[in-house]
């Protein structure tokens, strides 16, 4: 057997194998898995990666384990062997995406993934930069996990002929909540983190949103527009705020964070940075005393991405609270009325972020 790609510590990547296999039934219930030397052998792994691997499955009740006797496969919680796809624009079209290309979409994706095949159902990982249309004649749900490159691909199911399968739409823009989709909504929380560098007497607000140019940050896809209204309600100058974006000359992430350097190191007065990446605004946290700059004094970093702390790699990263579970579990729910009632339309769900400031 062909080494997986591991992207993810191990043991997760072979409990997600292991559990797609028995959604597909190539282990049905009441079968036996492989042994743990088996599985060490099938996937080129340790015996502890496997026995961490056994033990999720176990405790997602997808398994019984013994002393001394193979695992067995038990009933699913949910017997409807659905097939859903989830579409989002990862840009490797992976079944396992680029956690630090698409931090968001990932943890959104592997959220939605996780629950349905606990379930026992199929999920199909499609990407708008592949073929994704080709793989839709089977599948009986769709989840579309938007950003504004999706959005801007994918305007509507109708487009692609495809009105008669179930889709519920994940939605980070500030758009109006609308039927069929989880929209979350960042108004709060932008308003927080703008009251929160007022507070502390930032004097440089540098603005980093994954959009294409200044005039996207006017329009209703920016997640920012309530973070530049209260700035502009405190009488903050336009001169003082910093949207920084992809230009021609700046093509790469690292090209971006030495223009930040360069404003950390130039600019008088206390900071504040706001991110649309946890992952990125944590190295900001890092580079901050090399431009000598301090954290939590003359320096105030926040992302937007609402990653747990263990990513970010730096506790003086502040960020914003996203229930990815809770969101990943409603999705799931709208799509499976959708399925089972045989309806096109569901009202929508709006969930409300907060800003979470973390100290050092």
């Amino acid at each position: 057997m062909n080494k997986p790609i591991w992207k993810l510590p191990r043991y997760k990547v072979l409990r997600n194998i292991i559990t797609q296999d028995i959604a597909v039934g190539k282990y049905p219930p009441g079968s036996e898995l492989p042994s743990t030397r088996e599985l060490c052998g099938m996937y080129h792994v340790s015996h502890n990666t496997v026995e961490l691997a056994i033990s999720l499955l176990a405790g997602e009740k997808l398994i019984r384990r013994r002393r001394g006797c193979r695992a067995k496969v038990l009933a699913p919680h949910k017997k409807s062997n659905l097939w859903i796809a989830i579409v989002d624009n990862n840009p490797e079209g992976d079944i396992l995406s680029d956690y630090q290309e698409s931090p968001w979409q990932w943890t959104i994706s592997n959220e939605i993934t996780c629950g349905l095949l606990r379930s026992g159902n199929v999920a199909l990982q499609l990407s708008l930069c592949g073929s994704w249309m080709e793989h839709l004649s089977k599948v009986d749900g769709i989840v579309i996990v938007k950003s504004n490159a999706v959005a801007s691909k994918l305007q509507n199911l109708n487009d692609y002929g495809l009105p008669e399968i179930p889709c519920v739409f994940i939605d980070p823009r500030s758009v109006p909540a609308a039927e069929n989709t989880i929209k979350l909504d960042y108004s709060s929380a932008c308003r927080q983190i703008a009251t929160y560098f007022l507070v502390n007497g930032v004097e440089h607000f540098l603005v980093h949103d994954i959009i294409d140019s200044d005039w996207d940050c006017d329009t209703e896809y920016c997640r920012f527009q309530e973070f530049y209204r209260t700035l502009a309600e405190n009488s903050v100058p336009e001169s003082s705020i910093h949207k920084l974006h992809m230009l021609d000359s700046v093509t790469s992430d690292e090209q971006l964070l030495a223009v930040i350097e360069e404003k950390l190191k130039s600019l008088s007065g206390r900071i504040g940075v706001l991110w649309s990446r946890d992952i990125i605004a944590a190295k900001v946290c890092k580079m901050a005393a090399s431009c000598g700059r301090t954290l939590k004094k003359d320096l105030f970093v926040a992302g937007i991405s609402g990653l747990p702390e263990l990513y970010s790699t730096t506790p003086a990263l502040s960020s914003i609270k996203v229930p990815f579970a809770d969101i990943a579990g409603e999705c799931l729910n709208m799509l499976y009325d959708m399925i089972g009632k045989k309806i096109e339309k569901m009202p929508g769900r709006v969930y409300n972020l907060k800003f979470c400031p973390r100290d050092t």
